[in-house]
């Protein structure tokens, strides 16, 4: 079984409603790595979140996917958060493009 590591920091400085659903994220999130899954699928999960939280989730997915080889799917309508992805797809106008880049 993998050994997750969640850092959840300075959690009285965040905006107010924001505790709890980070809390809620890192829980659901270390369930769902526990069992070294080969892909996650990933749906604006920051959506709701202030830019420091979406930082720190960005951070968690990135290192998921080094540490335990896991392929993430993610669907946002972050382009910062997209600058982490080792490949980009755009759906433009109804069309897929895709764009490589290495992060």
């Amino acid at each position: 079984m993998a050994t997750i590591r969640l850092a959840v920091r300075n959690l009285t400085r965040r905006p107010a409603g924001t505790t709890l659903t980070i809390l809620g994220m890192a829980v659901a999130f270390s369930f769902t790595v526990a069992n070294q899954p080969l892909l996650l699928l990933a749906d604006e999960p920051t959506g709701n979140l202030d830019s420091r939280s979406t930082e720190d989730i960005a951070t968690l997915l990135k290192r998921t996917n080094a540490e335990y080889k896991t392929a993430i799917l993610l669907v946002t309508h972050d382009p910062g958060i997209g600058k982490i992805a080792n490949k980009v797809s755009r759906m433009i106008d109804g069309r897929i493009g895709i764009e490589e880049r290495s992060a």
